[in-house]
């Protein structure tokens, strides 16, 4: 489709005005259109299926379905000099490549540049950092092209695209309160998840999620701010980042010459993206292969600053799991009045063939299980 309404010609004109490559005009441009035009999931007209309505039009009424905003990034690109197409993709279900298929669920941007570089672009997203979400890994692909395309699929994206970076500095005082400063980063999928919570949910409902958040830790858990940055979380030039600080009363215990303790962020509560697993895991047995949705990784850290030197009577081992899909480490130490814990999960494939899965769910499960340690730690100074 032809651009042919004035102002639409000038706002391309306008946009890559100062782009100084072809990677910057087509990311300028694709994140226009995420943003600028409303995405509507339900066709408006009678009989439509594939065919986007002209680009001018959808300019014109500013949103449309994906086929539609598609269209006019792409019409926007080629105006800007950029070779670029429709795709048609699925999300949710496999195309296998030997079995015709007219049904495709959804449609994205394809852009190449004069290297030969591709570049795909979801204009129905618009806080993807990415320009395509990190759910996207082995997902089938089909360019539509004058002479036809061939089926294709994504890459298996590495874990690291969608890596969550959990950072919290914890405190106990005299009486054993606990009160801490969780800081939740990340790239792909972990940054826009941070985004969605701060798009979607209402201050009040925010709030109301992240108090059931840390009370999953400890029941007199108390949340004492937090704060969702940047703000607006359209500003995809600023890394996402959750803030939470809470307090629990009386969460070390006093034994006699004895503290009992554990460490929040063992119980990967903090973990936002590991429903995925266990959602997908409650059978222990199962008739077909399992496919998750996206892969990704996390790494924490949190140290709890103590009153006065301990030493470690009993800590939990540390664990290393090594799956084929299923990654993960753990360890604790202690030096002087500072307890460290480190762990690390890798989920590296989205499939898990039902000959895997039985070892799989072994390896979710130590992972679970690592959770359930404590410190026994002794007043006797090292």
């Amino acid at each position: 489709m032809k651009i042919t309404d004035p102002e639409l010609k000038s706002t391309v004109q306008a946009l890559v005005e100062t782009c100084r490559t072809e990677y910057d005009t087509i990311r300028t441009i694709g994140l226009w259109v995420a943003q600028e035009l409303r995405y509507v999931g339900v066709s408006m007209g009678i009989k439509e299926y594939a065919a986007p309505h002209d680009v001018n039009q959808t300019f014109k009424d500013g949103f449309g379905v994906c086929r539609d905003v598609s269209a006019l990034c792409v019409a926007m690109l080629k105006e800007a000099g950029i070779d670029a197409y429709n795709v048609y993709t699925d999300i949710t279900s496999h195309k296998i490549y030997e079995i015709a298929t007219p049904a495709f669920q959804h449609q994205v941007v394809f852009a190449k540049m004069k290297n030969g570089e591709e570049v795909f672009i979801d204009v129905t997203d618009d806080i993807c950092r990415d320009l395509m979400p990190g759910y996207y890994s082995k997902k089938p692909y089909l360019i539509l092209t004058k002479d036809g395309e061939d089926l294709k699929y994504h890459p298996l994206f590495a874990a690291d695209k969608n890596l969550g970076k959990i950072e919290a500095v914890s405190k106990i005082d005299d009486g054993g309160n606990l009160t801490s400063t969780v800081t939740i980063t990340g790239k792909g999928l972990y940054d826009e998840i941070l985004r969605q919570l701060g798009q979607y949910l209402e201050p009040e409902d925010q709030k109301r999620f992240f108090r059931r958040l840390i009370n999953e830790i400890d029941p007199n858990a108390v949340l004492l701010d937090f704060s969702i940055e940047p703000n607006p979380v359209k500003q995809l030039s600023v890394p996402a980042k959750l803030t939470l600080k809470y307090k629990i009363p009386e969460f070390a215990v006093a034994a006699g010459d004895f503290m009992l303790l554990s460490v929040p962020n063992a119980t990967h509560i903090f973990d936002i993206l590991t429903t995925t697993l266990s959602e997908n895991l409650k059978l222990e047995k199962r008739n077909y292969d399992l496919r998750f949705l996206y892969n990704y990784g996390v790494d924490a850290h949190e140290t709890i600053q103590l009153q006065k030197e301990y030493e470690a009577k009993s800590m939990p081992e540390n664990t290393t799991v090594n799956n084929k899909q299923l990654t993960y480490s753990m360890s604790y130490n202690i030096e002087g009045n500072v307890v460290d814990f480190k762990y690390s999960l890798r989920l590296n494939e989205i499939d898990i063939p039902l000959r895997d899965y039985s070892d799989f769910r072994d390896a979710f499960t130590q992972y679970q299980n690592s959770a359930k340690g404590m410190l026994i730690l002794s007043e006797e100074a090292k």
